[in-house]
């Protein structure tokens, strides 16, 4: 993990070309203004509907969790910024817009920097590109560029699978330890092996609404994340939304199968541990705006009474 410090050198750099040790929190906030122009423009190709690209921009903008999280000087809101900068790249191709020669160039530059900033993301990255234009070229019966593109993902599986593995044990070793991911609160829903892949469903509703409380504490013992944790109530929609697509006709099924496989190998690693995941948070808002564009009733009312079940029972357990 030596080769992962591009943000350590950039919050050095920054500190020292402003002359405060604050100017890597303005950048984060800067980042996290792009980020909901990124996901206003990939709802937009995703639905073809701009009311639901303005409303997924919207809630992304107010939700608490995005504009508390943007303020600390974390390498996941840059990393959220990049990675849906090449997403956004991938989906102009995938839809025949043409993309402009600076966000050619600065997805390349943003490659090089995702790399060095977390393992593993850019080879995901590389397979929604391999997905894409596989599925284009089957469509044109262009067997020569298959094979390539073959060829070019059993590369892309082969170094993926070292950097998962390179993953897993950096972060088994800095945040917890085997025994600790197989007991406790998280022991039901936590996925050890491919036999607890059934459970995969909880992990993934779960982490969209981590981090939450289960309990409401109304002694002095408050803190600040335990107001960080009570606004995200405001959560509970976007993860019943986002589960409920799980299940519902998909937009574009190549984008949600990779971006799926790459949020699912994230919280398996990284259960316990929020803000590694935080990256994809926009995800969760532009699934549960998907699956509201169809205006289903059964949708709707899944998540009200959803919502509803789970703030009741919090407030059930926090009374006990």
């Amino acid at each position: 993990m030596l080769t992962q410090q591009f943000w350590n050198y950039f919050l050095c750099f920054s500190a020292k070309i402003c002359n405060t040790m604050y100017a890597a929190r303005i950048c984060n906030c800067v980042f996290s203004t792009i980020i909901i122009y990124e996901i206003f423009y990939i709802t937009l190709y995703l639905t073809k509907n701009i009311n639901d690209a303005i409303k997924a921009a919207k809630i992304y903008a107010y939700i608490p969790y995005a504009w508390i999280f943007c303020v600390f000087p974390l390498k996941d809101t840059f990393l959220s910024c990049s990675v849906f900068c090449l997403i956004l790249l991938l989906i102009k191709w995938q839809n025949n817009i043409r993309a402009s020669l600076f966000h050619i160039c600065l997805s390349l530059i943003l490659s090089f920097c995702i790399y060095f900033t977390r393992g593993g993301v850019i080879e995901f990255i590389a397979m929604m590109l391999i997905s894409f234009l596989t599925v284009k070229y089957v469509r044109n019966k262009q067997f020569g560029y298959i094979c390539l593109l073959s060829l070019c993902a059993v590369i892309v599986m082969v170094n993926m699978a070292g950097a998962i593995e390179e993953a897993a044990m950096q972060k088994i070793i800095d945040y917890n330890t085997e025994e600790s991911l197989s007991s406790g609160n998280l022991a039901f829903i936590q996925i050890m092996s491919i036999s607890d892949l059934w459970k995969l469903p909880l992990t993934y509703f779960f982490a969209m609404l981590s981090p939450t409380v289960l309990k409401i504490s109304f002694n002095d013992d408050f803190t600040w994340y335990t107001f960080y944790c009570y606004c995200n109530i405001a959560l509970y929609p976007l993860a019943l939304g986002g589960l409920a697509y799980v299940f519902c006709k998909k937009h574009n099924i190549i984008y949600w199968i990779t971006t799926f496989a790459m949020y699912s190998s994230i919280i398996v690693l990284s259960l316990q541990s929020f803000r590694h995941y935080f990256f994809l948070f926009p995800l969760t808002v532009m699934n549960y705006v998907c699956v509201q564009s169809y205006k289903s009733n059964k949708v709707n009312y899944f998540i009200k009474i959803g919502c509803a079940v789970l703030f009741i029972f919090v407030l059930i357990y926090s009374f006990r």
